[in-house]
């Protein structure tokens, strides 16, 4: 018997774009079940981003802030489904969905189904309420975050002031996650890759921190570090291309002391 049955007379009726969109799911697991590590693809997009459902009424643009509400197949409706997607309904975020938020990975229009990440690292805008803050949060009523001392986002990286649309609203390289502020030492900003060690995925690199010279460039400071790209773990790390000497990307702290970084959705100095 088939994973994802289909409709019958008498079942309960979902809309067809809501149909559509989760048999497009299907297909994609049953893909990636069945034809895993496509050459040169690197799976950290699918890996960290879950299907969601339009439902505030307006249009998402990419880099767009919904909040998390339930599933959108009950586990009595569909438990194969239920046990093996994850799918959700989101809305326009209330102060209840601190901690309980997806950044869309695409345009979204209302009511339809798209990508959005909920853990790891993203662009979006943030409302900065204190260029002094290093964390953001939801913001309610709007569908972007807003600083603060603290928050469910590490900010990697504010764009300065002087390059910004509007004064207070800044793009920002964050990290899902996060578990609090400045203080918690998690949030570590930019290494210059000093040295690559290995020779195969994944590969260990040396690193010092970098700070903004504040003409595109980064200056490095402190002495070298050992650091990982976590966009070569897992099947599809060989695919991934490996960092270069020079090259500049955001890294932190992970809960088991080591340093990670990223270059998934950063495009710095290579």
């Amino acid at each position: 018997m088939p994973l994802f049955n289909r409709a019958r007379i008498g079942d309960e009726q979902i809309s067809t774009a809501d149909w559509n969109g989760l048999m497009e799911m299907a297909r994609e697991w049953q893909r990636g079940r069945f034809k895993p590590g496509r050459q040169g693809q690197s799976t950290q997009f699918i890996d960290r981003t879950i299907r969601i459902r339009n439902d505030s009424g307006s249009d998402c643009p990419r880099f767009g802030v919904l909040g998390l509400m339930a599933p959108l197949i009950p586990k009595a409706n569909n438990a194969a489904f239920f046990f093996n997607q994850i799918a959700l309904s989101a809305t326009t975020p209330a102060a209840d969905h601190a901690g309980r938020f997806a950044v869309a990975a695409q345009p979204i229009t209302a009511g339809s189904i798209g990508r959005a990440w909920i853990d790891g690292v993203c662009l979006t805008l943030v409302e900065m309420a204190d260029e002094e803050h290093s964390a953001a949060t939801v913001s309610p009523g709007a569908t972007r975050l807003i600083s603060s001392a603290e928050g469910e986002a590490a900010l990697l990286w504010i764009e300065p002031v002087e390059q910004r649309d509007v004064a207070d609203i800044a793009w920002c390289i964050i990290r899902i996650g996060n578990s609090g502020g400045a203080s918690s030492g998690t949030s570590l900003g930019f290494c210059r890759i000093e040295s690559v060690i290995g020779t195969s995925a994944p590969y260990l690199y040396t690193a010092r921190h970098a700070t903004p010279d504040g003409s595109g460039g980064f200056n490095p400071i402190g002495s070298d570090f050992d650091v990982r790209n976590v966009d070569e773990s897992g099947p599809s790390g060989a695919g991934v291309y490996k960092l270069q000497v020079n090259d500049v990307v955001p890294y932190w702290q992970g809960e088991d002391g080591d340093y990670y970084c990223t270059r998934s959705n950063y495009r710095g100095t290579y």
